[in-house]
């Protein structure tokens, strides 16, 4: 999607923007599911927050998609 809004430049630091926030959730993701495991006994919460975190990454993709649509 950065390359359909910005310039070459832009596009390739966002690009390499999203790429550094992805490897952090990757890094602290499992971090947290072990932590969450281990403070309640359980994985129900640990899951629900990667998935609430999912969900406010659909968010905005839908607001851009529906702001910038073609028509």
């Amino acid at each position: 999607m950065p390359t359909e809004f910005l310039t070459a430049e832009a596009a390739a630091t966002s690009i390499g923007l999203i790429n550094s926030i992805g490897n952090l959730g990757g890094f602290i993701g499992p971090y947290l599911i072990g932590l969450f495991e281990t403070s309640t006994g359980g994985f129900i919460f640990g899951y629900s927050l990667i998935e609430l975190f999912f969900i406010l990454a659909i968010i905005p993709i839908y607001i851009l998609k529906f702001l910038y649509r073609k028509s």
